[in-house]
């Protein structure tokens, strides 16, 4: 995309596979999350069976670019499989040098994603993919009607000793309560204060289900089965 045609601020988004594919979006509005469709359009084009919400967080990166009359600046993270292709992403988003920053808590959840590798192969594989995905102000079709997966975010705040006990046990407990695919994104307010302030979040941790609608949150302690159930439910 040129300069010319390249919104001033922007929010860019993409999807990494473990073999280097790559699908990404550019949102000028900077207030929609799009990763969901984005493991739609690598199902489509990998002809997967379905959709691999299973990379998020892993293969995520997300930039927020600001635009001011005086400067550029921006703010990007990723996960471990993304990282491995900061170069690339720079030069989708227009960042040259871009300081990419490691999504907290990583390390904890790429074990998930790598116990699909026999199931989805296709993922695995080099096959030179770099997919732009519509932005959604002008997508007709893809609306979240047709998704099946549940959609959650994690609001956090990374300064907490007990964060990474309590990842690995949300995501015991989700696998063991849940038959659909979810796709979960960890939010630490310190870095994210206008999407906090837009989902309204007072305390943390807070555990916010997006999709399926109606939105439901969990305030407080997530390790209680039967709280997890009726946020799910």
């Amino acid at each position: 995309m040129t300069d010319r045609h390249r919104p001033k601020s922007f929010k860019g988004i993409a999807l990494c596979t473990p073999g280097g594919d790559i699908a990404y979006a550019i949102d000028p509005t900077r207030t929609q999350h799009w990763h969901v469709q984005l493991c739609e359009a690598l199902q489509q084009a990998l002809n997967l069976s379905e959709a691999p919400y299973f990379l998020m967080p892993h293969g995520s990166a997300t930039l927020d670019c600001v635009v001011n009359e005086t400067n550029r600046r921006w703010f990007a993270e990723a996960g471990s499989i993304a990282l491995r292709y900061r170069s690339l992403l720079d030069t989708l988003f227009d960042v040259p040098n871009c300081l990419w920053h490691p999504l907290a808590l990583d390390v904890v959840t790429v074990p998930i994603a790598f116990d699909y590798r026999e199931r989805f192969p296709q993922l695995w594989e080099a096959n030179d993919l770099v997919i732009a995905v519509t932005p959604p102000e002008t997508v007709p079709a893809m609306s979240r009607s047709n998704e099946t997966g549940y959609v959650l975010e994690l609001f956090v705040r990374s300064d907490s000793a007990e964060m990474a006990i309590m990842l690995r046990g949300l995501h015991d407990l989700l696998e063991r309560a849940l038959d659909n695919p979810y796709s979960l994104k960890v939010i630490d307010v310190a870095k994210s204060p206008e999407l906090t302030e837009a989902r309204r979040i007072m305390a943390t941790p807070t555990l916010l289900r997006v999709w399926p609608e109606p939105t439901r949150r969990l305030v407080g302690i997530l390790d209680c089965p039967d709280r997890l159930r009726e946020l799910l439910a």
